[in-house]
């Protein structure tokens, strides 16, 4: 018996669209992540660097000079990057889970 109407798509055929972030939202983020911080040099330093030209690679080689600010703003964008996944799954009506990696040593 064959089955009426349309085969339902697998689920690699169902695909999400998701605009990609503008750099005035990455800017944005770097700027949340300098006004987080305590008074001090990285800070001070990262933040000079926002006023200078192409301050997306100021900031990542600014970044390399100070190495625990370094771990410090990859997980807080990792972090963010996630907040808006979620929002943008949620905001869509897609069934998501959260899965944790093992750590590599």
């Amino acid at each position: 018996m064959e089955s009426v109407g349309p085969k339902p798509p697998s689920p690699l055929e169902i695909f999400l669209y998701i605009e990609p972030h503008s750099s005035r939202d990455g800017f944005r983020v770097m700027e949340d992540y300098v006004a987080g911080l305590p008074a001090g040099e990285a800070g001070r330093a990262l933040a000079r660097v926002l006023r200078l030209p192409k301050p997306f690679r100021s900031f990542k080689d600014t970044l390399f000079d100070f190495p625990e600010e370094r771990e410090a703003w990859l997980a807080f964008q990792g972090q963010r990057q996630r907040q808006a996944a979620i929002r943008i799954l949620e905001a869509n009506q897609v069934p998501w889970v959260e899965v944790s990696w093992p750590k590599e040593n």
